[in-house]
């Protein structure tokens, strides 16, 4: 018995038909529903098991709490009293990293708190660990759990004499 090359190589004895890695990724994205989040972005103190409502609730208490106790510390002069509301337009990356997307605020926090994005800034620092927003994306043969980006606005009451 004698062994003959054959032209078509190993290659193509061993190829078969798996699908791309392009392929996958689309199929999985487009099952996400970009809309909503399955689970929100939470703190360690938060219930990751809780119902998702639950979770918005302890995630959106826990950083109101962190802010206004980081603000309580700062030393605010103005020359005229503000009692106004200010909503901060945030992003929470994929990693948990918070950014300032936006301020809208008034003339008058804007005159009076000129330094007010800079205020939010150290806050936002000093922030405890953030768990992202978690996006379900399901194929043929598998769900996957996948951290995600999210935006949210947190309207913040300014009362300062």
């Amino acid at each position: 018995m004698a062994l003959l090359p054959s032209s078509q190589g190993c290659e193509s004895f061993f190829k078969q038909n798996f699908p791309s890695a392009d392929s996958i990724a689309s199929e999985r994205i487009d099952t996400i529903n970009w809309n909503q989040v399955d689970r929100f972005p939470l703190f360690e103190t938060c219930d990751e098991m809780a119902a998702k409502e639950n979770q918005r609730k302890c995630f959106e208490l826990t950083f109101s709490d962190h802010l206004m106790k980081s603000f309580e510390t700062e030393k605010i002069v103005v020359k005229k009293a503000v009692n106004d509301t200010v909503v901060l337009d945030l992003k929470i990356d994929h990693q948990g990293i918070v950014s300032i997307i936006n301020i809208r605020q008034s003339t008058l926090v804007a005159e009076q708190i000129p330094s007010l994005r800079s205020y939010f800034n150290t806050s936002l620092k000093k922030l405890p660990r953030i768990f992202p927003a978690l996006k379900n994306a399901a194929s043929k043969n598998n769900t996957q759990t996948v951290p995600v980006g999210m935006r949210f606005s947190l309207p913040v009451i300014i009362d300062v004499e």
